[in-house]
């Protein structure tokens, strides 16, 4: 795994990469028979591409994930994050709009392109996400990176909720615009899908051209981007559709042994990796047919959300309507990592999070939470209840005990977590 902004690997340029796709400042490479018009001869698999591990669950994990994220996104072992349910309103006080998915005769009746002419109309609305974990303190700074799709023209996001679950800070880079504070509006884990609001952004944004996932055929052309490894600019790979509505059990890249089952997949024979998680999978008439979202186990392989899927739960979202796996706004954090031990009348923290409202008032690792406004919290899932009755911002009294035995008390404000 790299920190985020390093380069692990690259894909290498196709060298008859078209001159619009050089303009794009994107590098290219296809599998064999990928089939894309204008992808210039056999393909074949490029020299130093990564490959993933042999055999066992997909990975879907955005670039530069640490041990901090994992422990966000559940528990590992005994230990988990200690957060409540998320709150908030989406979007920023205006009507939410409603992304269409064209119909099927709509869809089917753009002209095809060719790879370079995909790549150049498409890649304006392909952003790079960057996160702020809230990571351990005994670990560092931790920070990790995705893709996304501009939706509409005032900046809502698609992305994965894997790219941004478990962060506290969220940004995202437009190529020729600069780089902006986003907020996450809301997001479903059992679909893994996220939606982002840029802020301050005062222009008008290029936005992705949807198709019809319905139109797609097992054998059609892809076209994915994304921004592979954390590199600052997109990458490309071309392939073609293996199959449709599969089951597939994503896991974390690294150390973690959570996983996760995602349902109605599309998979293609492209080599989708850490950090293209949320790009678009693109048609050959260059419109976004399928959210990236996990690299197969052989390394050759991938998977997408279907874009009808991806769009359906962002509209929800945008409107502001929790269920059905959707949650809403940022989640209340307490900032510590703990864990039951037997025999403790309490949760001992095992870490706490950089900066994080524990640590701002003074508790630190090897001490004992024992109440939350004065309700005992004799486990680690009873702390979580008594967090997730607040909002972020608001101020709860915490008792606990010191390393010495001592007892203490502290109001803190909780911070912000997003789902």
């Amino acid at each position: 795994m790299q920190e985020e902004g390093e380069v692990g690997g690259m894909r290498t340029a196709l060298l008859n990469e078209t001159a619009a796709t050089k303009g794009a400042g994107l590098e290219v490479s296809p599998p064999p028979d990928a089939g894309i018009p204008g992808s210039g001869g056999p393909g074949g698999e490029a020299p130093g591409r990564p490959h993933a591990a042999h055999g066992g669950s997909h990975r879907r994990r955005r670039s530069g994930l640490v041990l901090a994220g994992i422990l966000l996104a559940g528990s590992i072992g005994a230990g988990l994050a200690l957060t409540g349910s998320p709150s908030g309103q989406p979007g920023s006080g205006t009507a939410a709009r409603t992304v269409v998915i064209p119909t099927v005769q709509n869809a089917l009746a753009a002209p095809v392109r060719s790879t370079g002419a995909i790549v150049t109309a498409a890649s304006p609305a392909v952003v790079r996400v960057v996160v702020t974990e809230a990571s351990p303190a005994s670990q560092g700074p931790a920070r990790a990176s995705g893709s996304g799709v501009v939706l509409t023209s005032s900046g809502e996001i698609l992305t994965n909720n894997h790219v941004v679950a478990g962060s506290t800070d969220v940004r995202v880079a437009i190529a020729g615009h600069g780089t902006y504070d986003a907020r996450v509006l809301g997001a479903s884990a059992a679909a893994d899908v996220a939606l982002l609001q840029v802020e301050g952004f005062g222009g008008s944004l290029p936005t992705a051209r949807l198709g019809n996932a319905t139109t797609v055929a097992v054998g059609d052309p892809v076209v994915a981007i994304g921004y592979a490894y954390g590199l600052q600019r997109a990458t490309v790979v071309t392939g073609s559709v293996a199959g449709l509505d599969r089951t597939e059990t994503a896991s974390d890249e690294g150390v973690s042994s959570s996983t996760e089952t995602l349902h109605g997949l599309m998979e293609v024979r492209a080599a989708i990796v850490s950090g293209d998680s949320g790009g678009p999978l693109l048609n050959t008439r260059g419109q976004v047919v399928a959210i990236n979202t996990m690299a197969g186990a052989n390394g050759t392989t991938g998977f997408a959300i279907p874009v009808n899927t991806a769009v359906r739960v962002a509209n929800q979202i945008a409107a502001g309507r929790s269920g059905d796996g959707v949650r809403i706004g940022a989640g209340a954090s307490l900032g510590v990592f703990g864990q039951d031990v037997a025999g403790t009348a309490g949760v001992a923290v095992g870490d706490v999070a950089i900066d994080g409202p524990a640590e701002r008032a003074g508790i630190t690792a090897g001490d004992t939470i024992t109440a939350i406004d004065g309700e005992a919290t004799t486990s680690a899932s009873a702390l979580q209840r008594a967090i997730a009755r607040h909002r972020p911002g608001d101020t709860v009294r915490v008792r606990f005990l010191d390393q010495a035995g001592t007892s203490r008390s502290v109001a803190l404000r909780l911070g912000a977590i997003n789902p």
